[in-house]
Order: C-alpha cells, then sequence, then structure tokens
C-alpha cells in the first residue's frame, strides 16, 4: 500500500533485463523518479517515454508483461529472496561475486571491483 508502483517497476525492469537493457532501463527510470522534474512520473507516458530512452520499446515490454506476469512476479520473489540472502533488505543493493554493495555511494566501488575482475579474467 505504501509503494503503489513498486510492481509495475519491477515487472518492468525484469522485461527491461531480459530484453538486455536492464541498466538503461534503470538509469532513465531512476532518473525520472527522482532528479525533481516530473511531479507525477507514474501518470500519463512518463514511463513509456522513459523506455523509449532507455532504447526499449514499451508496448513489447508491457505485452511481454501481460502474457506471463506469474513469470516475473517468481523473477521479483526469487530476487527478494537472494537479496536477504546477502544480508540486506533495501535498495539500491548490487551483488557481484557474492560481495553485497549497499547504497548509491557504493557504485564506484562495484565499479571498480567489475573492471578488476575484468582485466584479471583477459
Amino acid at each position: 500500500a505504501e509503494q503503489p508502483h513498486i510492481r509495475r517497476l519491477t515487472r518492468l525492469a525484469h522485461a527491461a533485463v531480459n530484453a538486455g537493457k536492464g541498466l538503461e532501463f534503470t538509469s532513465e527510470v531512476m532518473t525520472l523518479i527522482w532528479n525533481g522534474e516530473v511531479d507525477n512520473w507514474h501518470t500519463g507516458n512518463h514511463i513509456d517515454k522513459a523506455c523509449v530512452r532507455a532504447g526499449l520499446d514499451p508496448s513489447l515490454l508491457n505485452n511481454e508483461i501481460l502474457e506471463d506476469p506469474n513469470k516475473f512476479d517468481d523473477l521479483i520473489e526469487k530476487n527478494q529472496s537472494l537479496q536477504l540472502q546477502s544480508g540486506h533488505w533495501g535498495s539500491p543493493l548490487m551483488v557481484f561475486q557474492d560481495e553485497p554493495f549497499y547504497g548509491q555511494d557504493r557504485f564506484d566501488v562495484l565499479l571498480y571491483r567489475i573492471k578488476h575482475y575484468l582485466s584479471n579474467d583477459s
């Protein structure tokens, strides 16, 4: 009840990941929600426009979700379970190589770890 738009957003996020554009979607939608330029981001076609800016077709995402909403709900539950197993309960939370990175101030450390991993892997 406190987050009436979370189900739609998380389903869309999973559909964006399936389309190979999860980070782009997240960047556009989080900017829309938090940059203060749009008061009612959840109304009208603001989310659809964010999808387009992320390189996604919002009608394809919505159709994929409508075809099998339970698939997306199962993914959400699985991710929530994995999040709790990692020892955290909020967002943003990223886990890389079993190391949790909690909070927006940890993105730089996560990026460093990923780059270090990739440079040692090649």
